[in-house]
């Protein structure tokens, strides 16, 4: 299927690029197992600054959506975004007319430009679903240095109180960030024990094979 097409895709790409010897984070993705998203994560199985191959996981998104549904609410709009402006997920991904690019939206465009913390006023939507909203973004940070570069945002109608924007801020950004955090460490812990197995075999065969040449020379 095409969504089988584009996880493979994502598996070989993060291959490559690990296989230079970089441990890799990819852009989120959507499988049939995964509706919700997940990302690849990629370590290189090295020796001596060799690269000898790679261990790979998908690793499921869906802790952090749990996060932003358990904030869901009819006034406000909390969702993710990459650094290209895309739709990683979202309390409503309805209201921001699905999953792609949010370049339109003023805050979001802002981000990707500047990825700094800011509020601003602006108007969302086109005819009658515009309406003007009071949006906040704040950058994921800390985690490996691999990491993937998102920005959490919170949207309220104008009408509401700045302390209810700040709190969902500070409540959706906490809880993606600690969700994310947790999510990789595991990822890239599961797949460094994954590869030292193949580190251990290495090493043997070189043991063997240099003990083997020793009463030759």
């Amino acid at each position: 299927s095409q969504i089988d097409t584009v996880l493979d895709g994502e598996l070989r790409h993060t291959f490559e690029v690990a296989s230079q010897g970089r441990n890799v984070v990819g852009d989120p993705i959507r499988s049939r197992l995964y509706p919700r998203a997940g990302i690849v994560v990629a370590v290189p199985v090295a020796v001596d600054d060799q690269v000898l191959g790679v261990v790979e996981a998908f690793l499921s998104l869906e802790p952090i959506q749990e996060s932003l549904d358990r904030e869901r609410n009819q006034n406000v709009l909390s969702y993710i975004v990459d650094r290209k402006g895309r739709l990683v997920l979202a309390s409503d991904p309805a209201a921001l007319g699905g999953y792609g690019s949010l370049k339109k939206i003023e805050l979001v465009n802002e981000f990707v430009t500047q990825p700094s913390r800011l509020t601003r006023s602006y108007v969302r939507g086109e005819g009658e679903s515009a309406r003007r909203v009071l949006g906040t973004v704040a950058r994921i940070e800390g985690g490996p240095e691999e990491g993937p570069d998102w920005g959490v945002i919170v949207e309220t109608d104008e009408g509401q109180a700045y302390a209810s924007v700040a709190q969902m801020t500070k409540a959706s950004t906490a809880g993606a960030a600690l969700a994310l955090d947790f999510a990789l460490f595991v990822a890239f812990v599961a797949a460094r024990a994954l590869s030292r197995p193949v580190l251990e075999l290495v090493e043997k065969v070189r043991a063997s094979a240099l003990a083997k040449r020793r009463p030759a020379e």
